[in-house]
């Protein structure tokens, strides 16, 4: 008494269509991933590569002010400690 069908003398094809679709699925999860992986990649190197060429800021911007500049405080004539603590003048 035989329970399965009868195919003819003919081997079943070892891909269904169930097993097709599960490899298209899992062919276009992987396009979509690498996609996805790809882009960030892209634009972080992209925003890197920005960031480096980006233009030094002009000289003057970059000097203090006159204004800005604060002298030293200098010590007094008659102090003798201050001049040999702090140099000469």
């Amino acid at each position: 008494m035989e329970t399965s069908r009868s195919t003819g003398g003919i081997a079943p094809h070892p891909f269904q269509g169930r097993a097709w679709r599960e490899l298209a699925q899992l062919a276009l999860e992987a396009l979509a991933a690498g996609v996805l992986v790809s882009l960030v990649l892209a634009l972080a190197i992209f925003i890197a590569a920005t960031e480096a060429q980006a233009p030094e800021p002009a000289p003057a911007a970059r000097a203090p002010l006159p204004a800005q500049v604060v002298p030293a405080p200098q010590p007094a004539r008659g102090d003798e400690a201050a001049l040999t603590a702090a140099g000469p003048v």
